[in-house]
């Protein structure tokens, strides 16, 4: 049965559904200074018959998007144990409006950062502090605490401020560019990337540098991404090589395997959806797939949001070298293992045991691609990647 309630006190939509507390909650009744991208609310979820997890997921739409358009998502992380918020912030124009023509080689970053924390770093854009993903977030979980102290929303500030250790940024599109980038500079739980990051320069036809700019505050190894490969898969390849995302894991095609997806942190599927929806389908609700009233992707939103990170940093890809790179015929490798080379949907191609490390490898019958090999042996696995010519 579906309730709802307007309590004068929240002065917020509040909707019970199977025991799950959704609220909407506009950005200006938690700070009066808030005054753009206000038509639309925050939507907030938790479920307080399940086990919390003392982890907050906060979502961030993508461009012109809205919280209302990831329910589904918001809903599946609360069932999950999570405190939950759709974020409602500036999103639109496109970062990639100002940036993707420019020689300015920062602009990406810099625009991101100046919408995450209200900081005046672009001369693009002129955001207000109050108008920041940071202070939006901040006075939304104020506000809650406030109202329902019982609900325990106050664990995820410190002297007022954001506890990042305890916050998971996931976004879609553009949303999911500043869950990077806020990863970039403060150490977050996780982040996860629904159809991006998107950053690519077609100035200098290259991923904006900021993705491979060290140091970052969150290890990459707490990523997590899910793509399409109908939604402009070759740079987006590209990203998550720029990125350093390929010395963790290899990319997983989901459509074929069952989780948790071989521990990889790089998902994709080529699940057949209706033209114009590849981009969304990842989590938007009107354009993910859905059968018997469950998301098609549902199991990939849960092993995103729950499966077990830890600190290990990328695997030294100096260990192992694939001679030649790139490669028309065949190559060898500088170790000795059982090799198993996957392509860039995830698939495997080949499986061998290579005994010394002048074993040749055959891989002239491959398209031309970029492919990864993945070696183990008694050092342990180890990835790294070729181009095949």
């Amino acid at each position: 049965m579906m309730k709802f309630l307007i309590p004068i006190l929240a002065m917020c939509l509040y909707i019970s559904i199977n025991g799950q507390t959704i609220r909407q909650i506009k950005p200006s009744d938690t700070d009066s200074q808030i005054n753009l991208f206000d038509a639309d609310s925050h939507y907030v979820y938790i479920s307080p018959n399940v086990p919390q997890l003392n982890l907050l997921v906060i979502h961030l739409p993508g461009t012109g998007g809205k919280p209302k358009n990831a329910e589904l998502f918001g809903q599946k992380a609360a069932l999950m144990g999570y405190h939950s918020i759709g974020l409602m912030y500036p999103n639109s124009p496109a970062v990639g409006n100002y940036c993707t023509n420019i020689s300015d080689s920062s602009c990406y970053e810099n625009i991101r950062r100046e919408v995450i924390e209200g900081v005046d770093y672009s001369s693009q854009i002129n955001l207000p502090q109050e108008e920041s993903i940071f202070n939006r977030a901040k006075k939304l979980i104020l506000y809650l605490d406030n109202l329902y102290p019982n609900e325990n929303w106050g664990q995820f500030l410190v002297n007022n401020e954001l506890n990042f250790s305890k916050i998971i940024f996931s976004g879609h599109s553009q949303g999911g560019g500043h869950a990077c980038v806020i990863g970039k500079y403060y150490t977050v739980n996780r982040i996860l990337c629904f159809s991006s990051p998107k950053d690519y320069s077609n100035y200098y036809n290259q991923p904006a540098p900021w993705y491979n700019n060290n140091p970052w505050a969150t290890s990459k190894n707490n990523i997590y991404t899910f793509s399409h490969t109908s939604d402009n898969y070759t740079k987006q390849i590209e990203i998550f090589d720029s990125l350093g995302l390929y010395s963790f894991s290899n990319i997983v095609d989901i459509d074929n395997t069952n989780a948790p997806y071989n521990n990889s942190k790089l998902l994709v599927t080529s699940y057949p959806v209706s033209s114009g929806n590849e981009h969304g389908c990842t989590l938007t609700d009107t354009k993910t797939p859905v059968v018997n009233n469950i998301p098609i992707f549902d199991p990939v939103w849960e092993y995103m949001l729950n499966q077990p990170t830890n600190s290990v940093e990328a695997l030294d890809q100096t260990l192992i070298k694939v001679s030649p790179n790139p490669v028309q015929h065949s190559f060898t490798l500088s170790k000795a293992g059982i090799l198993t080379i996957y392509n860039s949907y995830g698939e495997k191609v080949l499986k061998s045991t290579t005994t010394n490390s002048s074993t040749t490898i055959n891989v002239a019958y491959l398209p031309n691609g970029l492919y990864f090999c993945e070696l183990n042996n008694k050092e342990g696995k180890i990835i790294t990647k070729f181009i095949k010519q």
